[in-house]
């Protein structure tokens, strides 16, 4: 017994009172299981008389010793306490650190909405497409801020919105109908009724004469001036069209490339913007002219005011209305032009940038200094911006075709076919240049956008393959399998891609209707 009990000394008599053993979990297990068996020791000897001294003895050094060990195991659980009361506190500190960085995780989500950086969130968040509409404004992209000028322009056209999101009480966010867009849907209200009241040209009796004609000439261009202000009107309540296009412009441009065509892109946007407003002042001062001007041009805009007959009594009001249906027209056929064209000029300087600094990198030896996956990378991210331009253009372009063609062919046959007052042959000969002013710019445009998408193609076969290394092989077939393949560039709903062979196309073709059109025996 006084071996068990000395043992049990030299174990635990070296430590100071309140001080904890620095032996594991499992060895202080097993020390108080020796301590257990010596006191049971000491009881089952109380018995024996010889051993009474030295069980009292004995006795009262275990029980020191386990007064010792019991304090030392309540400084133990205190310690123990201690570090579970700090793990929590840290554990506290720890959430409130969480909350504060998904706060302001949350204040850079809205900011990078604002900004359309939609690709650089982590990924561990799931930002809905409702709190993206909620936080996403035009006024914040750079592309806005270029071309400001033309977005008003628009604006008073009736021809650019963007929906009111907001956050109803019980936070759910809803969609809702902002100013511009009521005023957008009156525009689109009354061109597309205008341009079903032009049904009313055609009852009765009509002769094949130059009054027909300019009701047809009429019929046409409301006919045009609808389809295009429905265009921008489902554009701008997509989500994936308007708003897609300045996203996608936004995270593609850069300062630095910015920077060396912002000059030239503000005095493109200021020129199409004084263009623009020149030409809508122009046709609709004309209008007025020629509604109260003299009865040769009177007479065939009086025409217009069908259903009304022409002699009815009170038609001064109706010409003034009609003079105000003519200026919302005018700036409905004029203003998407503006919009188009400098959107085809900033694409057109964003790959011109990229080929030239492509065909820098290229050394005489046929060596290229930078990454050629960069260069890929950001042609292939232009090329998704055409993409999102063309899902606006494309029906844009295919009206301005598919219209313009038969009204060129229904002026000219006037203009050759009657006899017409020196008045009426100046307005026939507005109406086709116009007309061929606004094809040759839609055409242009789009096969400038085409090559320079294209032209990196004339470069990259000076590129040395011999020495390259695989990785870097695979990135120039990748790139050239790029240029090579699918035409990239705006179409007319996809049917064909406008480029230099289309204007060529074009100029042969366009003459071929009126060709086959024969004057009345």
């Amino acid at each position: 017994m006084s071996g068990n009990i000395t043992n049990l000394m030299s174990k635990f008599g070296n430590n100071s009172v309140g001080v904890a053993p620095t032996e594991d979990v499992e060895g202080m297990h097993n020390a108080d299981i020796e301590l257990e068996n010596a006191i049971q020791e000491i009881v089952e000897n109380a018995s024996n008389e010889d051993n009474n001294v030295n069980n009292e003895r004995h006795s009262k050094d275990v029980l020191a010793l386990a007064m010792r060990r019991l304090s030392v195991r309540n400084n133990l659980n205190t310690d123990e306490r201690r570090i579970e009361n700090d793990r929590k506190a840290t554990k506290e500190s720890i959430d409130e650190i969480k909350v504060k960085n998904n706060d302001a995780y949350t204040l850079k989500i809205e900011t990078n909405i604002k900004c359309n950086n939609i690709n650089a969130y982590p990924d561990d968040l799931n930002i809905s497409d409702e709190e993206q509409n909620l936080a996403f404004t035009y006024e914040d992209t750079k592309l806005y801020r270029l071309i400001k000028p033309l977005i008003i322009s628009l604006k008073i056209g009736g021809l650019f919105f963007y929906p009111n999101y907001k956050r109803t009480q019980n936070g759910k966010i809803k969609k809702g109908i902002s100013k511009l867009q009521m005023y957008s849907i009156g525009i689109c209200f009354l061109v597309i009724l205008n341009c079903l009241r032009s049904a009313s040209f055609y009852t009765g009796h009509n002769e094949l004469d130059h009054k027909l004609f300019f009701k047809s000439t009429m019929s046409i261009w409301w006919m045009e001036c609808s389809f295009k202000a429905v265009t921008f009107f489902v554009a701008c309540i997509s989500v994936d069209k308007m708003r897609g296009l300045f996203i996608a412009i936004d995270d593609v441009l850069q300062e630095a490339v910015i920077d060396k065509y912002r000059k030239k892109l503000a005095k493109q946007v200021k020129v199409q913007t004084i263009k623009i407003w020149m030409l809508a002042i122009i046709n609709i001062g004309g209008t007025v002219y020629c509604v109260f001007g003299p009865h040769e041009l009177s007479d065939l805009f009086n025409l217009s005011l069908a259903p009304l007959p022409v002699d009815f009594p009170y038609l001064v009001p109706f010409q003034i209305l009609n003079v105000f249906m003519h200026c919302i027209n005018v700036m409905v056929a004029l203003f998407p032009l503006g919009f188009y064209t400098t959107i085809c000029f900033l694409l057109y300087y964003e790959f011109k940038e990229l080929h030239e600094n492509f065909a820098k990198d290229i050394s005489k030896s046929g060596e290229i200094s930078k990454n050629l996956e960069d260069i890929r990378l950001r042609h292939q991210s232009l090329s998704k911006c055409v993409e999102k331009a063309d899902a606006i253009f494309s029906y844009y372009i295919a009206v301005i075709y598919t219209t313009n063609l038969p009204l060129s062919c229904v002026v000219l046959y006037n203009m050759i076919y009657h006899q017409l007052h020196i008045s009426q042959t100046l307005l026939n000969c507005f109406w086709c240049v116009s007309v061929l002013v606004q094809s040759a710019s839609v055409s242009m445009m789009g096969a400038i956008v085409n090559a320079q998408a294209h032209a990196p193609l004339t470069d990259i076969y000076s590129i040395r393959v011999l020495s390259a290394s695989n990785e870097h092989q695979l990135q120039i077939s990748m790139f050239l399998h790029k240029l090579t393949g699918s035409s990239i560039g705006l179409t007319a709903l996809d049917m064909f891609v406008i480029n230099r062979p289309t204007i060529l196309t074009q100029t042969v073709f366009s003459p071929t209707p009126l060709s086959m059109i024969s004057p009345k025996q």
